[in-house]
């Protein structure tokens, strides 16, 4: 049995090969596209309507990166991106319970389309009332990235996108809570499941308030996270779900 399978990123080499090695076990031979591999065949100016036509007719299973996923033909696709799991058998959990002060971190790959300074408005906001620690992230390598986030208790990845990437997913299955912007139209298809704190400019200082009052609440919230991730993420268990499809 063969299926085509379009993944819409390009730098996704060890990721397709576990999804494949996750297809094959299930005895689905896929062959994988992916927005390089198919550039010859689709006219990239044209409108995304256009092209998102196209690949919904020409693909069985769609992998779609962040907030085009709430485009394409809603039983075909899975709006998560996968990713290897980084947190190893027994991740690196740092309690809220036993720090002096809670240690939040931000790391913007680019601070406008991140939508940082409404990050960085909520957060003087909030200095004054509350004790806790903020870093800001740039500049470092992965390696040195994980690190850092391991060392925290709740990471907020951006407030304009719309959906959660690549971070969020590493940080979830570091055991690490998420605040991030997720639009409602897709918000409403993973508000059940998902364990994000979903924040916009216009109420992030209520969601952080609420967070530094309760900051307990971030134990459980990084456990979840990290079954999350694993659950919805996993380049293994991704094609368990798209089978049922």
């Amino acid at each position: 049995m063969s299926k085509r399978v379009f993944i819409g990123l390009n730098n996704i080499a060890n990721v397709g090969l576990s999804l494949k090695s996750g297809f094959e076990d299930l005895g689905i031979i896929a062959d994988f596209y992916t927005t390089e591999k198919i550039l010859h065949k689709y006219d990239y100016s044209e409108k995304l309507n256009v092209k998102i036509n196209r690949i919904n007719q020409n693909f069985d299973i769609i992998f779609s990166p962040d907030e085009c996923g709430g485009y394409f033909i809603e039983k075909y696709i899975t709006y998560y991106f996968p990713v290897e799991d980084i947190g190893g058998e027994k991740p690196i959990i740092q309690t809220a319970t036993k720090i002096k002060s809670l240690r939040i971190v931000h790391a913007p790959s680019n601070e406008q389309y991140k939508g940082s300074k409404h990050i960085y408005d909520a957060i003087d906001n909030l200095k004054n009332r509350y004790e806790f620690e903020f870093i800001k992230l740039q500049n470092l390598s992965k390696d040195d990235l994980i690190e850092e986030i391991l060392k925290c208790d709740l990471v907020i990845d951006q407030m304009l996108v719309g959906f959660y990437g690549i971070l969020t997913v590493e940080a979830m299955l570091l055991s690490k809570p998420v605040v991030c912007y997720i639009k409602d139209d897709i918000w409403s298809k993973i508000e059940k499941d998902c364990p994000i704190y979903n924040a916009n400019p216009d109420n992030l200082v209520n969601v952080l308030e609420k967070i530094l009052q309760n900051p307990s609440e971030l134990i459980k919230r990084g456990e979840v996270s990290r079954n999350y991730a694993l659950d919805y993420h996993s380049p293994k268990r991704l094609p368990k779900k798209c089978w049922k499809f």
